[in-house]
């Protein structure tokens, strides 16, 4: 427990000591005019509180990651603690406060228009390839996952087994003793011993329907031959209501993402995340409680690698914990929220505050995975089983704390996805219209980019869950690389410290490239040594092709009019 206090006292100083370092290196001005009052549209630049750009700042970043990540980040033991804090405290808050800080003195610009100012028009074309891939498998990833657990959660009005979500991980709960239609002493089959029904809801249903019929078939089995007669007629199963089933609830979030990608940004988003927001409060609060009351058992901080089958720390964790240490898709979000903020001073707390928030987040929950299981990565692995179903630990989480428990840490856990897949749309929106100089105000030129990207998403959701998750990871990371290499050009031509991004910069492209060359899964399988060298030589070449440059000419100013 003490490791996991320190690590949120350290991030509550490094809030304040490097944030406060941050602003003075980036010059923040109070008295600059913001994009929300030069360019006020009443759509996309809209003033708005503070607080309010903070929360749907964080609930925007926010997404499974800090949740199924750190929960798969947490087979490496307590040291994932390490690369969670720092990379958020040095990595990810500098990227998503520089990132915001640029789009504000640039005009409101998108992520696209600053990899283009920064970096060329050339590295902008990869780029955005990658960033509309990215945004629209966020969408893609936040719907399904939220579907399943809200149809889990309302069926026949019970909590659900998780079956739903991961049927063939379920587990057969044990069949009580029968009490009728057995004399005491005489022999019963036991209800492993029984064959597997089919189901026409899936394995997990038949699991379980086996399990609760396992006790009157045994005492039949136990208890004289009853009469011959007439076969009775079979039972017809009634037919599950209409809002347990996943697909309701996926047709519900996409008219959720609809309507928040067109509407202006305070006219909903603005309006419904408050109360997203108290749910992710609830959640942590509820964990920190276990955490206290010693249901979590935490282990206190080693550098040894504990993952069950030896994978390497690096690059590996860097890559599976990405939300929560360092995103690309904050970097697509910041530049959204930077054109409602009313003041260059209030973008430390809002952008740097919100990330040091979700690394907060993520500590939560890889504090809960590792103390579920009092450190035994092993037994984590095991409940995780081969694909990794990180919702099976969420359940187990929130099992601890009773039926309204339950129903508190995966409503939080649906938020995060839903609050994120919603702006990932609106982000791939901005970034389009931005690229194509289309105006956004009348609705029908909105509707225009919106619906090919909702097409294109409702295609994706017939494709494989982990698949998509696992090419997700590394583009989220691999994003990461080029805002920071373009955070560090503005700096070092505006004259600042670029060392706050030009450190992380090195690092990230190190990682991202030796992850894809090594990882025999998702990249090509490379021997360790062969594609970690090759990941460092990658991160001089980037070093050299992105400051060997000389800076472009200032523009010239326009000539005086009479």
């Amino acid at each position: 427990m003490i490791t996991f206090l320190v690590s949120v006292a350290f991030l509550l100083v490094s809030y304040h000591v490097y944030g406060a370092f941050l602003e003075r290196v980036l010059g923040v001005d109070p008295q600059r005019p913001m994009p929300c009052q030069t360019r006020f549209d009443g759509v996309d630049f809209v003033p708005m509180p503070w607080w309010r750009v903070f929360l749907i700042q964080l609930l925007n970043i926010a997404g499974l990651g800090p949740v199924f990540g750190a929960i798969m980040g947490a087979l490496w033991g307590p040291v994932v603690f390490l690369w969670i804090v720092l990379g958020g405290v040095f990595a990810g808050g500098v990227h998503d406060f520089v990132a915001a800080h640029i789009s504000i003195r640039e005009g409101g610009i998108s992520l696209t228009g600053i990899i283009e100012a920064h970096l060329g028009r050339r590295v902008l074309r990869v780029m955005l390839v990658l960033v509309m891939v990215l945004l629209v498998m966020v969408g893609v990833l936040f719907v399904m996952g939220p579907a399943r657990i809200l149809a889990d959660l309302f069926e026949s009005g019970k909590l659900g087994s998780a079956a739903a979500l991961t049927p063939d991980l379920a587990e057969t709960p044990p069949s009580p003793a029968p009490t009728t239609g057995a004399a005491p002493g005489s022999p019963t089959l036991p209800a492993t011993a029984l064959p597997e029904p089919t189901s026409p809801d899936g394995p997990g249903r038949a699991l379980a329907a086996s399990a609760g019929a396992a006790p009157a078939t045994v005492a039949t089995a136990a208890s004289p031959m009853p009469p011959a007669g007439p076969a009775p007629a079979p039972a017809v199963a009634a037919a599950k209501p209409f809002y347990t089933t996943p697909f309701f609830w996926a047709l519900v979030i996409f008219l959720y993402y609809i309507l928040a990608t067109l509407l202006p940004i305070d006219a909903l988003i603005g309006r419904v995340y408050p109360f997203f927001g108290a749910a992710l409060l609830a959640m942590c609060g509820l964990i920190i409680w276990e955490v206290f009351a010693g249901r979590l058992v935490l282990p206190e901080l080693s550098l040894a690698n504990l993952h069950p089958k030896g994978v390497g720390i690096w690059p590996m964790m860097m890559v599976t914990v990405a939300c929560g240490a360092i995103s690309g898709f904050h970097a697509t979000q910041s530049p959204m929220m930077a054109r409602t903020l009313e003041s260059e001073r209030l973008s430390c707390r809002t952008f740097y505050g919100a990330m040091l928030t979700e690394t907060f987040i993520a500590l939560v929950w890889a504090a809960a995975a590792i103390g579920l299981f009092h450190g035994d990565t092993a037994a984590l692995k095991a409940a995780l089983g081969d694909k990794n179903e990180a919702v099976i630990v969420v359940k187990q989480v929130g099992e601890l704390l009773g039926r309204s428990g339950f129903v508190l840490i995966l409503l939080g856990v649906v938020a995060l996805p839903v609050t994120t897949g919603d702006t990932a749309f609106r982000s791939a929106r901005l970034i389009l219209a931005d690229l194509f100089a289309l105006d956004q105000k009348p609705l029908g030129k909105r509707l225009l980019i919106s619906a090919p990207l909702f097409a294109v998403a409702l295609w994706l959701t017939t494709a494989k869950f982990d698949l998509i998750w696992g090419y997700f990871s590394w583009m989220n990371q691999t994003l990461s690389v080029f805002t920071l290499w373009a955070c560090t050009r503005y700096l070092r031509d505006a004259g600042r410290n670029h060392f706050i991004t030009l450190v992380p910069a090195l690092f990230m492209s190190a990682v991202v490239t030796s992850f894809i060359l090594v990882d025999g899964k998702t990249g090509f399988g490379l021997a360790p040594v062969l594609g970690n060298t090759l990941g460092l030589l990658a991160a001089a070449a980037f070093c050299w092709l992105t400051l060997g440059r000389t800076a472009p000419p200032p523009p010239s100013p326009e000539p005086a009019r009479e």
